[in-house]
């Protein structure tokens, strides 16, 4: 005769899985819906770009500037795009840090850059070439700046990251480069450019 027991492994491993999910409900994790929805939002005009929070996004140069905000219906209106001075300022409203599984992303087109920074865990994506005068890309928290498959083309060019940021760009055209890294953070350049100094 088969004798039915419960080991005390596996009455540990159900009593971690409910303390779990007992503890999520309780801090109130928001999950993406799974339906996705486009959002156009309207925005003054800005030349420099800072993503705040766990974002994407997606970064190109054109003749004309534009925002598109793609996430789940219940949450995209959490995602808040505003231009402070001449910055675009691209995250989430307060109180929106316990979400998971959630599709968030921004597509961003400007018509002028001078500044690139990412914060947080956001990345920032460059999907076009991009062109410009004097430059600066910063990265903190463990956000990522990356331009893999587009040329950067600058003046002056200044590069910082910190914590376990980083940032990568392929190919890359400029004058005087200054590059300043600390904590396990990296910067990856590859091209051209008339003096490097780094710290």
């Amino acid at each position: 005769m088969k004798q039915l027991f419960t080991s005390p492994i596996r009455q540990a491993l159900s009593a971690f899985v409910l303390i779990a999910l007992f503890s999520c409900e309780a801090m109130g994790f928001q999950t993406g819906s799974g339906n996705i929805l486009e959002e156009t939002r309207d925005v003054s005009d800005f030349s420099a770009v800072r993503v705040e929070s766990f974002l994407d996004v997606y970064l190109s140069q054109g003749s004309s500037q534009s925002v598109m905000v793609k996430a789940d219906d219940n949450i995209i209106e959490k995602i808040t795009v505003e231009v402070k001075g001449n910055t675009l300022v691209v995250g989430f409203e307060k109180g929106s840090w316990n979400m998971r599984d959630i599709t968030a992303k921004v597509y961003v087109t400007a018509t002028e850059l001078n500044a690139i920074e990412s914060s947080g865990s956001s990345d920032i994506i460059l999907e076009s070439d991009i062109e410009a005068g004097d430059f600066e890309l910063e990265a903190s928290g463990s956000s990522d700046i990356v331009a893999k498959s587009h040329a950067l083309s600058v003046g002056d060019l200044r590069v910082s990251t910190s914590g376990s940021s980083d940032i990568v760009v392929k190919d890359l055209t400029a004058e005087d480069i200054r590059a300043r890294t600390s904590g396990s953070s990296d910067i990856e350049l590859a091209g051209e450019g008339t003096s490097l100094d780094v710290d």
